[in-house]
């Protein structure tokens, strides 16, 4: 007896370290299903999840919400791949890096049916590239340090060159000088 795939996929879909969604391919971004991760990643069950129709929206910081609004609304117009990565507040207040990607079914009248989607907590992924930033700024401005030293001592060494080779011409000059008055 072959289990339905729906069926045969959900402990799949269920168990995956991800969020698995699928969202109306509409304005409203209505989420028609959300996988027991949701509660994970971000501390919402599904049943909030699914009972507030734009906590999505709602939950997206304030700071990438206008430019991630706007990508899935072109996304939503052209029906390209989905593939963004943007914060989300968690319910403990937490912020949560997501890296989302989703593409468009289409029934087989090539109508949109819904987004299928995944969504990864890359938040440790971001504070390590953070601090892969702050070490290579860190980096960055010890060697312009130690550089703006070395051309500094390279100016004095240049200087101290310089006035040697005075010295050892006004030095030959007098030797030559004197060498002269004596043979005169």
């Amino acid at each position: 007896v072959r289990l339905p795939r729906a069926r045969a996929a959900r402990p799949l879909v269920e168990n995956l370290p991800a969020v698995i969604y699928q969202v109306a391919p509409d304005d409203d971004r209505r989420t028609i299903y959300v996988s027991p991760h949701v509660e994970t990643a971000l501390g919402y069950s599904r049943e909030e999840w699914l009972g507030q129709p734009d906590i999505w929206m709602e939950l997206l910081h304030p700071d990438d919400r206008e430019q991630i609004l706007a990508a899935h609304d072109l996304h939503n117009e052209t029906g390209r791949p989905w593939s963004r990565e943007y914060r989300l507040i968690a319910n403990d207040g937490r912020v949560v890096w997501i890296r989302d990607v989703a593409t468009l079914v289409r029934d087989d009248d090539g109508h949109p049916e819904h987004w299928l989607g995944v969504q990864l907590d890359i938040t440790e992924l971001k504070a390590v590239e953070g601090e892969l930033r702050t070490a290579r700024d860190e980096l960055e401005q010890r060697v312009a340090e130690r550089t703006a030293e070395l051309e500094e001592a390279n100016a004095l060494m240049s200087l101290e060159i310089g006035e040697r080779r005075q010295r050892r011409v006004k030095l030959l000059e007098a030797r030559e000088a004197a060498s002269r008055a004596g043979a005169a």
